[in-house]
């Protein structure tokens, strides 16, 4: 189905109590680099910072009763932070198992599982328990993985800061293959390796969820439930595409990504392209995020 990338699962450990959830561990992804368009320059000027816009990435899944509360609160805050916030809603670990003879779709992926097994690697207390969250991938101070209910204060804080690149994007679609272009403008100097990633979500999903999303916590399976923010797949590698030039004020990145045959299940009136650029320390803080509409 996907021409970019290729992906290795060395081993998988799952390791369950209860209601309590410890990710996989030992994922070893060796991706293929096949780059498109590739350039970079210097402006002879620094742009202004954009706006800031936060990253709210959500660990969730079907069989996670508590999740439809979650869900809840992650629209409430993207619906008070018009344009400032997007979300993602990432299904992975056991409770991201869809049930069987009943959910039409897979939520749950390859690139979402090593992306929770990355987090864990970082040396944080990974996802412990569902639901849970990021925001911008940061450590406040430490931890960067919480409870819904420390997700608004935490964003909050973050639109306070100016980005240290400006970012934008476009993409095209030729049939059923996508290319997007992500475009950079280095605003402060990096000296830490910086990575971009790309990714398709798709919102207004009919599928089961255990729980209701009007009594969070309560009820059986919601053979009707409205799933938003579903990250579908990745253009880059889970972890991003190392940028391997020198980030100084005024650097410039334009960079092509392209994902071939987009499944036909998918509803590309209801999906969106989300990219962002994140830095590699102990929580791969996220710098700036950005999104359009697929179609």
């Amino acid at each position: 189905m996907k021409s970019r990338l290729i992906l290795c699962v060395a081993s998988l450990v799952i390791i369950l109590s209860g209601c309590r959830e410890i990710g996989p561990l030992g994922l070893d992804y060796t991706a293929v680099n096949e780059n498109l368009f590739d350039t970079t320059y210097i402006a002879a000027t620094v742009d202004n910072p954009q706006d800031r816009i936060v990253l709210l990435e959500e660990f969730t899944g079907v069989q996670c009763v508590i999740c439809p509360k979650a869900h809840k609160e992650s629209a409430r805050i993207i619906e008070e932070n018009p344009g400032k916030v997007i979300g993602v809603a990432i299904h992975s670990g056991f409770f991201a198992k869809g049930y069987s003879g009943i959910s039409k779709q897979k939520f749950k992926i390859k690139e979402g599982e090593a992306i929770e097994a990355m987090i864990k690697g970082l040396g944080t207390n990974g996802i412990v328990g569902y639901p849970t969250g990021m925001i911008n991938r940061k450590g406040f101070p430490d931890e960067v993985i919480y409870k819904l209910t420390q997700w608004a204060v935490h964003v909050d804080e973050e639109l306070l800061i100016a980005p240290d690149v400006n970012m934008s994007i476009s993409g095209s679609l030729d049939k059923n293959n996508l290319t997007v272009r992500v475009e950079l403008h280095f605003i402060n100097n990096s000296t830490e390796d910086n990575y971009i990633s790309v990714m398709i979500l798709e919102d207004s999903i009919i599928d089961p969820q255990l729980g209701k999303l009007d009594t969070p916590g309560l009820g059986g399976i919601d053979t009707f439930y409205v799933h938003n923010n579903v990250l579908r797949d990745m253009l880059t590698p889970y972890n991003g595409f190392k940028i391997k030039h020198t980030l100084v004020p005024g650097r410039v990145v334009i960079q092509e990504f392209f994902f071939g045959d987009l499944p036909k299940e998918w509803n590309l009136n209801n999906c969106r392209i989300v990219a962002f650029v994140n830095r590699f320390k102990n929580d791969l803080e996220v710098l700036q995020a950005v999104q359009m509409d697929l179609n």
